[in-house]
């Protein structure tokens, strides 16, 4: 393995890369942006936003290894009492129950809906997985706002 062609990020950009060209068919805006796993390793992203309604939401796309996750951010749970985070975990649990290929993850204060797919996925894999994504949100936005007032998360990902 040579250690300067393409970079630090040589093997991410080349598996990303494949996601690109299925978010151009899908003529869906999106970012390459460097971030920080959940491990604290730098890595590289891709970065787009879901819109429903008046409500934007991160979503970040990443490689690792073999698969490719889709993680969309829908909710901060920082300021949060005890009796809303367990209604908004409920409703989570309950939905990861009931919708396919939708589940709902936490991390850091941050409530996710995320997706998983073999780098070997096709375009039509990732539509599907893709479409689980805005499924969840779908589910989750009307039901938590008669619950809490919620906001967009778009942006905070990377602020």
């Amino acid at each position: 393995m040579s250690s300067n062609n393409g970079g630090p990020y040589k093997e991410q950009k080349k598996a990303l890369h494949r996601i690109e060209r299925y978010l151009d068919r899908l003529n869906i805006d999106y970012e390459l942006k460097e971030t920080v796993d959940f491990e604290g390793h730098k890595t590289l992203v891709i970065y787009t936003t879901y819109i429903r309604g008046d409500f934007q939401f991160d979503i970040i796309i990443s490689n690792v290894r073999d698969w490719f996750t889709m993680k969309c951010f829908i909710l901060d749970l920082e300021d949060l009492s005890q009796d809303q985070i367990l209604a908004v975990f409920r409703l989570g649990l309950e939905l990861n129950y009931k919708l396919f290929e939708t589940t709902f993850s936490v991390l850091d204060n941050r409530l996710y809906i995320e997706a998983d797919m073999s780098v070997k996925a096709s375009f039509e894999d990732f539509q599907l997985e893709l479409n689980s994504i805005s499924i969840g949100v779908d589910n989750f936005v009307p039901k938590i706002k008669q619950i809490i007032s919620i906001n967009s998360t778009n942006g905070k990902l990377f602020s």
